[in-house]
């Protein structure tokens, strides 16, 4: 749980706590000094009760989801990272460059963006291919380099794009 997380859950904690007390006070003077009966607890105190309840609960479980979308955020971000790292230096920056472009681009459009000449991107691209990261695809005078579609999926998750 992060900082921010931790800060509301203390607000919403300590609105709820001042809610309720709020409310025993209340019920407190109005027993000791209205003339009603003294068995019956007064609709307006279970109102508020059941409404501090609820918000005290909804947070929580909120703060549940929550938390637990960012473990999933945490592991699928491990996974690309280790898969990056797996890859070395101009494999990583192929495929950083196929993420950025939606995981299709030309073979002369990574030769131009990248700066590298075009037979060390086609020995890069063929070793991608050996490795099933890539498929190349005739494109007119070029290739079609395009991210395997589990890759693809894993890249362009919204999970993992922030």
């Amino acid at each position: 749980m992060d900082d921010d997380s931790r800060k509301f859950l203390w607000v919403v904690v300590l609105f709820s706590l001042f809610f309720g007390v709020l409310n025993f006070l209340s019920l407190y003077v109005e027993r000791n000094y209205a003339a009603t009966c003294s068995s019956a607890l007064p609709l307006s105190l279970i109102i508020n009760l059941l409404i501090s309840i609820a918000l005290l609960s909804g947070t929580l479980v909120t703060l549940f989801f929550v938390n637990r979308s960012r473990r999933r955020k945490n592991l699928v971000h491990k996974d690309v990272l280790l898969t990056l790292n797996f890859l070395e230096g101009d494999e990583r920056n192929i495929v950083k460059f196929l993420v950025d472009n939606k995981g299709t681009v030309t073979q002369s459009s990574i030769v131009k963006s990248l700066g590298l000449d075009k037979v060390k991107v086609a020995r890069v691209l063929a070793k991608l291919e050996s490795k099933g990261v890539v498929v190349r695809e005739k494109f007119g005078n070029t290739n079609k380099v395009i991210l395997v579609d589990g890759l693809r999926e894993l890249f362009s998750c919204d999970v993992c794009s922030k």
